[in-house]
């Protein structure tokens, strides 16, 4: 479903979701199931490095920041809820 505007991406990462739009993020795709404990992953097209989003990003409780380093996937930036097992990412 890439480019899907109406995803239902948890509560507790909507204003992450809202921010990074807001800033000139497009989400590119949606996977449900995306991986092992990822029940819906929303894709964005950009997003701030590691570095930036430690800056820009207050993490309430359950909300992590992650990056996978892994070159058997994509390079990529992310968010992710404990509570939901709902993801955003981005490339790095």
């Amino acid at each position: 479903m890439s480019g899907d505007t109406n995803t239902k991406i948890c509560a507790h990462l909507q204003p992450f979701l809202s921010e990074l739009i807001r800033q000139g993020s497009n989400i590119i795709a949606t996977d449900e199931s995306a991986w092992s404990n990822c029940l819906l992953n929303v894709t964005l097209d950009k997003g701030p490095t590691l570095a930036q989003a430690e800056k820009i990003f207050d993490l309430p409780a359950g909300i992590k920041l992650w990056e996978n380093t892994d070159t058997h996937y994509a390079l990529e930036n992310g968010l992710s809820c404990d509570e939901c097992k709902h993801s955003l990412s981005w490339a790095k």
